[in-house]
């Protein structure tokens, strides 16, 4: 697994984060944009005027969609092969994976969180996975993502672990493991250490606030 840096990887361009540009560009909103969907897609610098959005109602389930046209479907997985369509997923707390198949013929977003991942969202992504890049986004970490005891239990429980009498559950390791299962290269999983909860920058956090702003995760392939 690769770590990176938000200072080193992204540029800030109007509010918003880029980290990948070139054939398929990708990024995510900063703690200054609400998080409306589709409303502050708006604000998404360097968008050509043809370009369309897809993006979901979200329901912490198993389902993943391909789309081929600009819509919104219900489901926490979302991937295409069109250029100029727009992915999107919006956070306050679960992980946004992004994932980049290396010809850049395919790309998607997926929204993970612990009840998805326990629905088996990440065995319905396309494979084969040896040919794709993860990243996985703005999300809880391991630090800060307590959960029950009844997580022993279950699907999950390989990345629990106890700290200080109560449990936390790791996502990163989770998604990282589970993925290098089905054929992603360990190098090809990369991790932004920035934990919505309890980090300094303030990224839009549920379990901090209880508020109603979310981080939108977008990524696309470029039009020619």
């Amino acid at each position: 697994m690769k770590r990176w840096s938000l200072s080193e990887k992204t540029e800030a361009v109007d509010g918003w984060y880029q980290f990948l540009r070139g054939k398929v560009r990708a990024g995510f909103s900063g703690p200054g944009v609400f998080g409306a969907v589709p409303q502050d897609l708006e604000s998404l610098p360097e968008v050509p005027q043809e370009s369309g959005h897809a993006f979901l109602r979200q329901v912490h389930g198993g389902c993943v969609h391909h789309f081929t046209d600009a819509g919104s479907r219900t489901g926490d997985g979302l991937f295409t092969a069109r250029p100029g369509l727009i992915l999107t997923i919006r956070t306050a707390d679960c992980l946004p994976l992004y994932f980049v198949k290396k010809a850049g013929s395919l790309v998607g977003l997926v929204h993970m969180g612990w009840r998805s991942a326990a629905a088996g969202i990440l065995g319905r992504v396309p494979g084969p996975l040896a040919e794709f890049q993860v990243i996985a986004g703005i999300g809880l970490r391991r630090c800060c993502y307590e959960v029950a005891r009844s997580f022993l239990d279950g699907p999950l429980a390989g990345s629990v672990h106890s700290r200080g009498g109560k449990l936390f559950f790791d996502p990163v390791s989770f998604a990282s493991a589970f993925l290098r299962k089905r054929g992603l290269a360990n190098e090809d999983f990369i991790s932004f250490e920035v934990c919505s909860r309890c980090s300094p920058m303030s990224f839009p956090s549920y379990r901090r606030n209880r508020g109603a702003a979310r981080t939108i995760s977008y990524i696309e392939i470029q039009p020619e």
